[in-house]
């Protein structure tokens, strides 16, 4: 039997005089002065049971009232007439009182157990004496539900892409516990101009921004559960879908390439947000001289991943552009079939963007500038190269420099000839190699 802390709370009590006790009990000689019964919720320790009611019966202070042979109790159930099958007879046996002390009320209790939470019940008060049995009027009390405690929404962060064929996700609550009364759900956004929920909780995207899709508890409404749903805009010109699990889009061709998806772009420092020409060395720096002292990503500042001031990807192709990260290269490679041609790698998605089109990505080849001279990792694999940076220095000693060097991604073609690998390595900040851009929302 569950039990809830609570305060004693009456269902209902009615007390009747004499002078109307004829009214509510048919009765005969001296049965006349019986009071009507009260129901109410009684204390056990620190605990109240919500699905146990204590009935206390209570008689006039001059109705001499035998317990030895007297019975006294009420009938109750479920039927508002209680004459079908469910009707419980119980006798008051508990009492308190002074039988030879008029003065004083006479009292009887039982408990009723159990009871269906949010369930009217009816009852009505008997006294049997001689073996004549007298009845009272019908009343009724109800019970409270089992109230709902929690609600949890599945799943509880959504993303919808307004490029997409179907602007929708698919919601659904559930309210604990199961014994709940009522476990049904109401449907509300934060925010209708960015995203909409029907009564069955199908979420529809509108405009970029961020909603809180809330799930209310109908029976009790200050417990909810949310969903917080982000609408990500129409991506900008050249950014592709690869349809990788982070959602991660790349742009369709280097950064500063002036001759189509195919076209070798510029060459960057890292951390420098423009291009320039060979010579690349530490002289044409931003950020160290021939002792390569650096004054920025060094031991001092703390800085290891290239910051919004410095990335060329946001300074070219504005907000939410950036040069990628390691795991960046990782994901597109993993989530594309790759081949090689005369002068390009080429790179298809294997899952549909949110456009439902397998994008293709090409990087063409070309080394990276040490000084004034194109070079490539590894000459066995040829000029079947190219190079592009990643976002962070790594600590690496060098003589008396710590950070001279930042991750730069190589893709080159695999010993087959056929396809192509890609690896991460080491590479002197003042270098020249090119820039790939990919696009995040609400990134930095």
């Amino acid at each position: 039997m569950k039990r809830i802390l609570c305060p004693i709370l009456v269902l209902a009590a009615i007390l009747v005089t004499a002078a109307s006790c004829k009214e509510k009990f048919s009765t005969s000689g001296e049965v006349d002065n019986i009071s009507t019964l009260v129901f109410t919720y009684e204390t056990s320790g620190d605990d109240i049971g919500i699905d146990i009611a204590t009935v206390f019966g209570q008689f006039a202070d001059y109705y001499d009232y035998n317990d030895e042979v007297d019975e006294a109790g009420f009938y109750y159930g479920t039927d508002p007439k209680l004459q079908d099958g469910n009707v419980v007879k119980k006798h008051l046996e508990d009492w308190w009182g002074e039988g030879e002390d008029t003065s004083l009320w006479k009292g009887f209790k039982a408990n009723i157990f159990p009871l269906t939470p949010n369930t009217t019940y009816y009852y009505r008060a008997y006294l049997l004496r001689g073996g004549e049995e007298q009845l009272g009027i019908i009343l009724s009390f109800k019970t409270k539900p089992n109230p709902v405690t929690s609600v949890t929404v599945t799943p509880s962060t959504a993303t919808i892409k307004l490029a997409a064929q179907d602007k929708t996700v698919q919601l659904s609550a559930e309210a604990l516990p199961e014994e709940a009364t009522d476990r049904s759900i109401s449907w509300y956004s934060s925010n209708d101009a960015i995203a909409s929920v029907d009564e069955n909780g199908l979420v529809t995207g509108k405009s970029e921004g961020t909603a809180y899709i809330n799930a209310y508890s109908v029976q009790n409404s200050s417990v909810k559960g949310q969903c917080k749903v982000t609408v990500v805009p129409v991506p900008p010109t050249g950014a592709l879908d690869m349809g990788l699990p982070s959602g991660t889009l790349w742009h369709e061709k280097d950064l500063e390439s002036g001759s189509g998806v195919t076209g070798v772009g510029r060459y960057f420092a890292w951390a420098e947000k423009t291009p320039q020409n060979p010579p690349f060395d530490s002289e044409h720096y931003d950020y160290g001289d021939e002792y390569d002292n650096f004054s920025k990503y060094n031991n001092y500042d703390g800085y290891r991943y290239l910051l919004v001031e410095d990335d060329p990807a946001r300074y070219f192709k504005g907000e939410n552009w950036k040069v990628p990260s390691a795991a960046d290269w990782a994901e597109l490679f993993e989530n594309c079939d790759i081949t090689k041609s005369s002068s390009y790698f080429k790179l298809t998605a294997k899952n549909p963007g949110a456009d439902g089109v397998k994008h293709t990505l090409y990087f063409p080849f070309g080394g990276y500038y040490q000084g004034s001279d194109l070079m490539y990792d590894d000459d066995s694999y040829g000029t079947e190269q190219c190079y592009y940076w990643q976002n962070e220095v790594t600590y690496y000693v060098s003589g008396w420099n710590i950070y001279k060097y930042a991750l730069c991604t190589c893709v080159r073609a695999t010993s087959s000839g056929n396809g192509a690998e890609h690896y991460t390595l080491r590479l002197v900040r003042w270098y020249g190699a090119r820039v790939r851009a990919v696009y995040k929302v609400s990134q930095y």
